[in-house]
């Protein structure tokens, strides 16, 4: 489960994670619904309406569904290696409001990757969701940094990694620093770029959990 506050760079981590675009970043979709993200061969995109009926997955990447619209969203597409998974993207409210289906997702993961902004790192409604959750849920959980590149100083880069090591490290075995996944995600094959974004230490990260 990849989770995260409004805008906090989640499906930039999937990008980055499956290293291809698997959906468009965007602060529209932040607010949507548990979306549920399977292997497949071929890409697949389910897309249900609040009123229960179908929409054109095309709609969703040009943006013209907001996510109070929309009851649930499934896409298949090529995991590359990362065998017998599925992931899901939880969005939380900046109030901390998470609703019963996200809490149970939430609840069951496998592995909780939690992604926090760089520029406002591990804020107090943050620490209150996942503080709430098991025990259980926290023992393979991944703390990302994300945009750690807008942060353009590296030592205040490092402040925040050493604040989050303090402060998370209760919380998350593992913290990383991630940053430019949209322009990685543009040359993926790179190995060299998708390395210095942090893509391949999540991998291993999440591997390993």
């Amino acid at each position: 489960v990849v989770a995260g506050e409004f805008n906090a760079g989640k499906t930039s981590v999937i990008n980055l994670l499956l290293r291809r675009e698997v959906l468009p970043p965007s602060v529209e979709f932040s607010m949507m619904p548990p979306v549920r993200f399977f292997p497949s061969d071929t890409e697949t995109c389910r897309i249900v309406t609040s009123d229960g009926a179908e929409a054109d997955p095309e709609a969703l990447h040009r943006g013209e569904l907001s996510g109070d619209e929309l009851s649930s969203v499934e896409i298949g597409t090529d995991f590359g290696g990362i065998d017998g998974a599925s992931i899901w993207e939880v969005s939380v409210d900046l109030d901390g409001t998470l609703s019963a289906g996200a809490r149970e997702i939430l609840e069951a993961a496998d592995v909780l990757i939690w992604c926090t902004m760089g520029q406002r790192a591990w804020a107090l409604t943050e620490i209150t969701v996942v503080a709430s959750l098991p025990d259980a849920a926290r023992e393979t959980a991944i703390l990302a940094m994300t945009r750690s590149d807008l942060l353009r100083q590296p030592a205040k880069r490092d402040l925040v990694k050493q604040r989050l090591d303090k402060e998370a490290g209760l919380f998350f075995p593992t913290i990383l620093q991630l940053s430019g996944a949209r322009r990685v995600i543009e040359t993926a094959q790179d190995d060299a770029a998708w390395t210095a974004a942090g893509g391949a230490a999540l991998r291993r990260a999440v591997q390993v959990a």
